[in-house]
């Protein structure tokens, strides 16, 4: 077959269909711009990229592929992400070699062939946010453990807020204390705060970053058994993610400053009580059944050798 392409890029299905399948979540189905319902492909490095975002959130997933022919112009295509992903997952495990036609992309496995017309130029196709620049200036970085991020996800992140009208407590806040990084997410009655791992290098500068608490959803997503750490990159305006040398994750950060929330933490505590851990959790998830109906607030009332967990909502009763 002759073709005017000059770059053949070879990958295994199953491997293309796996990041595909990553970008489920990050492709909008009701876009907003008609490029945005595409993948971008690209060739480099001998590796294949894909790129995908809703203008909030960029994700790239790397491919190990085989690059022939001429590595200058590569290969640059913006494909319909659904059909893409929908005709990938149904072919056969086998080599899938990947050039152009024309504007056309041309898919070729043993028995058969795809030809896909470009959703938009890929000229067209939102470029990535700087993370730093001159004019940005620098980024702070370092490498967090994943267990770290587990913890953000699992304990922080669930603290934040969910009222658009208050963006800046919808994002989890990285900032400095006493040249240390701590993580930060409140909703106005919820508080939580990590302090993260030391790193070798020089003093942070005075930091206060807004992240979009997806970047941290996304960043565990794709973590698999291998990932020890990540490499974080916190800009003025956007944050970034690289997830064992396979992904990376971009989001805008929100722009704003966060409340003063160390007033909120007490100097020091008059009271305190040892409990065990799993009868408090099931006393409050039984308190849960009526404080759904009153905020989710629950009272916590200390006795001389027991701790009550109450809960009441009008027009529903009462439970301790």
């Amino acid at each position: 077959m002759t073709t005017s392409t000059t770059t053949t890029v070879s990958v295994l299905q199953k491997n293309f269909k796996a990041a595909l399948e990553d970008l489920r979540g990050v492709v909008p189905k009701r876009p907003t711009l008609p490029c945005l319902s595409g993948v971008l492909l690209r060739s480099a490095d001998g590796r294949l990229m894909l790129t995908g975002t809703d203008l909030e959130v960029w994700v790239n997933k790397w491919v190990g592929a085989k690059v022939e022919g001429d590595g200058d112009s590569g290969l640059s295509f913006v494909a319909p992400f659904a059909h893409l992903l929908q005709i990938v997952g149904e072919l056969p495990d086998e080599r899938l070699d990947l050039h152009k036609e024309g504007d056309n992309l041309v898919i070729l496995w043993p028995g058969g062939q795809l030809t896909l017309e470009p959703v938009a130029p890929y000229q067209d196709y939102p470029p990535e946010p700087l993370v730093e620049s001159e004019k940005l200036g620098p980024a702070v970085t370092l490498d967090l453990p994943i267990e770290t991020v587990r913890a953000l996800v699992r304990q922080v992140i669930p603290c934040c807020g969910t009222d658009p009208g208050r963006p800046t407590l919808q994002a989890l806040a990285i900032s400095d204390h006493n040249g240390l990084l701590e993580a930060v997410g409140a909703d106005g009655f919820r508080l939580g705060v990590l302090p993260l791992p030391a790193w070798d290098g020089p003093p942070v500068k005075p930091l206060s970053v807004l992240t979009n608490t997806r970047l941290w959803y996304l960043a565990l997503k794709y973590a698999d058994k291998s990932t020890r750490t990540v490499a974080v990159a916190l800009g003025q305006r956007v944050s970034r993610i690289d997830v064992g040398g396979h992904t990376t994750v971009l989001t805008q950060n929100t722009q704003g400053t966060y409340p003063n929330y160390r007033q909120l933490i007490p100097a020091g505590f008059v009271n305190s009580a040892t409990v065990v851990r799993r009868d408090l959790l099931a006393a409050v998830k039984r308190a849960n059944t009526v404080a759904r109906d009153a905020s989710g607030a629950v009272r916590l009332i200390a006795d001389v050798d027991c701790l009550t967990v109450l809960a009441r909502a009008e027009g529903v009763g009462e439970i301790r």
